[in-house]
């Protein structure tokens, strides 16, 4: 699952990119960075190239909108 972390995906209201993997008993969580769209906060980094929020999803819900990882 840590294989996970640095891979991206797009969902309604903007593109996130996974920072983080936690399993749990029986599912995974998701934590990730918005990357753009709709920002709560300012970005938290001098580059801007994140609003700085973490989103937790549960892994079987953004699975399938995945980009193929770096190198495929």
């Amino acid at each position: 699952m840590k294989d996970l972390v640095g891979r991206s995906f797009t969902i309604a209201d903007g593109r996130y990119r996974i920072v983080d993997v936690r399993r749990l008993v029986g599912d995974a969580m998701v934590y990730a960075e918005r990357l753009e769209g709709r920002c709560a906060a300012p970005p938290a980094r001098a580059d801007g190239s994140s609003c700085g929020n973490r989103t937790a999803f549960h892994y079987d819900d953004i699975a399938a909108l995945l980009d193929a990882p770096s190198g495929t």
